[in-house]
């Protein structure tokens, strides 16, 4: 393992302990996501994604692996986000004809 994983695999692990705190934070107030953006969330989500292919091009499966759990939580929240996002745009519609 040269020095190039190590770092990428000390970063992912960082990465994944954060993760867990946040998921964490979201575990015990749901409404923690409410002030995510969700074109934020996406970015983060599509950046995400190009870490996890380089990091699978580069056969470094521990970062892989770790940064699968990263991926997936960033997905949930754009979808979270996105959903709030249309529903304030339903009511404020709504709120407008009448």
């Amino acid at each position: 393992m040269n020095n190039v994983d190590l770092a990428l695999n000390f970063a992912s692990v960082v990465n994944f302990v954060g993760l867990i705190l946040l998921l964490r934070t979201v575990i015990n107030n749901r409404n923690f996501l409410r002030g995510f953006s969700a074109s934020g969330c996406l970015l983060t989500f599509i950046a995400i994604c190009g870490f996890q292919t380089a990091y699978f091009l580069m056969d470094n499966m521990p970062s892989f692996l770790l940064g699968l759990s990263a991926a997936v939580f960033w997905f949930v929240a754009f979808v979270y986000s996105f959903r709030q996002t249309l529903q304030t745009t339903a009511k404020k519609k709504t709120a407008n004809k009448t």
